[in-house]
């Protein structure tokens, strides 16, 4: 898949997320669709690399 393909594919992803009502404008994403068949996924931000790990019960824990 092309960047500008995977960009657009993100901006719809983030449109179909918006929730309505008093948190209009911000984003929800389902677990499941961010780690897909994997336990932990990384997140870039402001140049450092979190890791968002789903613990044995159901929990989740973020580290840098």
């Amino acid at each position: 898949m092309a960047d500008s393909e995977k960009d657009n594919q993100n901006t719809d992803l983030k449109r179909e997320n918006l929730v309505s009502g008093k948190d209009a404008q911000i984003p929800r994403y389902a677990s499941g669709d961010l780690f897909a068949s994997s336990s932990e996924i990384h997140i870039e931000h402001n140049g450092a690399v979190y890791t968002l790990r789903k613990t044995r019960s159901g929990g989740l824990i973020l580290n840098k």
